[in-house]
């Protein structure tokens, strides 16, 4: 998909780095999660045709600790030039598709350029990837849709908890030696865009999410429970008769050709290529906190025989895939 994105002529890229959301029960004045989306730690990057990549582990890495000591060298020695242009060493590597032999490398304030022997040149960035980056891409034939979420975390803000953080993401072996900071969500999505068809088509479709623990007890339920929960109405429920009693003035004929000539209203969807990552989720439950009331579990059945089974329970870390 990068690349047919890349060719469309118009795009809109947004990025922001850290987005906090406190969630609220206006009603008992309790804060009852706190939601961040926040950017990653600092790494080299690479930036191909406005996309931005982060290094291979080994190389960022292997960089990071040349710029340190290029930094200290220059903090120690502030007024010798030659720091500024001087050249350091690295073997073999690979940066995507190209690899280097035999690199000299140079820095400049936060950036890196890297020469290899045969003269091929690449421009490493070091810099902090946005908590939130959104790209979208269109044309007249096709769209595009690039979303990355770089990290995920949710506090659980209630004054007595087992489990201050509700969701986070858990770093994997397999995450740290492939790219040193994968996102936690991906989605990319193209889409052929038609005016001859009604049916949506879509040429790619990927979601990617990395391994994440998710630790509640039950006062935490109990209270989204609560927040979720509709405001009964004093009012008596009404009926309005009116449509039905209109159809009833109708032939029976002129009812049926209404129903199969109209349209249904459901959208088709057509892919071509799909794939979604295996979810591999690390699950923690409590029974501290507040127990909820009858008339409220009415309204839940479902969380109502969850509680019930885990009644005697207590679930610690468990891995569901």
């Amino acid at each position: 998909m990068p690349s047919l994105a890349e060719s469309m002529g118009q795009r809109v890229q947004i990025g922001i780095h850290n987005i906090g959301l406190s969630i609220v029960n206006d009603i008992t004045r309790e804060e009852l999660l706190y939601v961040s989306l926040s950017k990653s730690k600092v790494v080299w990057t690479e930036t191909k045709k406005s996309r931005v990549r982060p290094l291979s582990h080994e190389v960022n890495a292997h960089l990071e600790e040349l710029y340190k000591t290029h930094v200290e060298q220059h903090e120690a020695n502030p007024d010798d030039k030659q720091l500024v242009r001087k050249t350091y060493h690295m073997d073999q590597f690979r940066v995507y598709s190209f690899i280097f032999i035999s690199n000299l490398i140079v820095f400049a304030f936060d950036t890196a350029e890297l020469i290899s022997s045969k003269g091929q040149r690449k421009v490493a960035k070091r810099q902090a990837l946005d908590g939130l980056w959104i790209e979208y891409a269109w044309s007249v034939t096709s769209a595009a849709l690039h979303i990355r979420i770089n990290r995920v975390q949710i506090d659980n803000q209630l004054d007595y908890t087992m489990f201050p953080v509700v969701l986070y993401p858990v770093i994997s072996k397999a995450t740290g030696t492939d790219h040193a900071e994968k996102p936690f969500i991906e989605l990319s999505v193209l889409e052929s865009k038609t005016s001859r068809s009604t049916v949506m088509q879509f040429k790619y479709f990927k979601l990617l999410v990395q391994e994440f623990a998710v630790k509640i007890d039950q006062g935490l339920i109990v209270a989204i429970l609560a927040f979720l929960r509709a405001e009964k109405s004093a009012a008596a429920p009404t009926i309005n008769m009116d449509t039905d009693l209109e159809q009833i003035q109708k032939p029976l004929n002129a009812i049926i050709k209404a129903q199969t000539e109209s349209p249904s209203g459901d959208t088709e969807m057509y892919f071509d290529n799909i794939h979604l990552s295996p979810l591999k989720i690390h699950v923690s439950f409590s029974m501290h906190g507040s127990k909820a009331s009858e008339e409220l579990l009415a309204e839940y059945p479902l969380v109502a025989f969850l509680l019930q089974t885990l009644n005697v329970a207590e679930v610690q870390d468990v891995i569901l895939r």
